[in-house]
């Protein structure tokens, strides 16, 4: 009797065994042999990998629903992911300022991952090291540049205006320069004012915020961009003054400013060029 049962137990284990492989249609056991072919995952297995995900993406629903091994597939897709990062880390070679768009699109990567992918990139930290670099070259080229822009334009202000015309006017009020040879030359300084006048302060003035914003982004501690912030100050008041000049109108402050160029400008300089940034 118990041996009657046996079979009979066994027989409706086959039966059900044979009932769920009818249920699975060829092509969902073909998408499972494809991803059991996948084996170890390389840098070669692109291909093969996108060719089982789009077999499975054709599959019906029901059909998807039988293809047993898919976190197989979805495991090799995360592998593959992950040594093909640390492949384009390993190739960043030597860091430039022209390196950003490439290490800006490995840390976006780098950061879609989830959690246990990130911890998989074995060569993370020559990406972190590839970014600090860049860092660094970034700050030192926009505290250079705001630099420029802002010693240039000081320059431009006061030694090739301000200063001049004041002489000028002085020399006119006290009678040792006629009108006439006071227009001649006031003339002669107006003409570059035309020329140069709004590209530098429309122009260099103005950038160097944006660019003294940027290292503080980077680094909200950093010495030479707070200087520069200060001396961004410093050439705005140099520049209304010119302005102001320009207008043939003397403030009455004008030797404050004219003191402040002398006496305190070169000071300040000489910090900011301490203070500023090598890579």
């Amino acid at each position: 009797m118990k041996s009657i049962k046996r079979i009979i137990a066994f027989a409706l284990i086959l039966c059900m065994v044979l009932s769920l492989c009818a249920c699975k249609s060829s092509e969902a056991r073909a998408v499972e042999q494809q991803i059991k072919n996948l084996g170890e995952i390389t840098l070669d297995s692109e291909q093969a990998i996108k060719e089982a995900e789009d077999a499975y993406n054709a599959l019906s629903s029901e059909d998807q629903a039988s293809v047993k091994n898919y976190d197989v597939l979805e495991q090799a897709e995360s592998r593959y992911m992950v040594i093909s990062l640390e492949k384009e880390i390993d190739e960043i070679g030597e860091v430039t300022l022209e390196s950003e768009t490439a290490i800006s699109e490995l840390v976006d990567a780098y950061e879609k991952m989830t959690e246990d992918e990130q911890a998989s990139v074995s060569n993370y930290e020559k990406l972190e090291g590839a970014v600090e670099e860049l860092t660094a070259l970034q700050i030192a080229d926009w505290c250079n540049d705001a630099y420029y822009k802002l010693s240039s334009s000081a320059e431009f202000y006061m030694d090739d205006y301000t200063i001049p015309m004041l002489i000028i006017l002085a020399l006119n009020g006290t009678g040792d320069l006629s009108d006439e040879e006071a227009a001649i030359q006031i003339d002669s300084l107006r003409m570059p004012w035309m020329i140069r006048g709004a590209e530098v302060g429309s122009t260099r003035v103005s950038d160097t915020q944006e660019l003294i914003d940027k290292v503080l982004e980077k680094d909200p501690d950093n010495e030479c961009a707070k200087l520069l912030g200060e001396m961004r100050e410093k050439v705005l008041t140099y520049q209304e003054l010119a302005e102001s000049l320009y207008d043939y109108y003397v403030p009455d402050d004008w030797d404050v400013v004219y003191d402040d160029y002398t006496d305190n400008y070169p000071d300040l300089d000489a910090r900011v060029s301490e203070a500023m940034p090598t890579a």
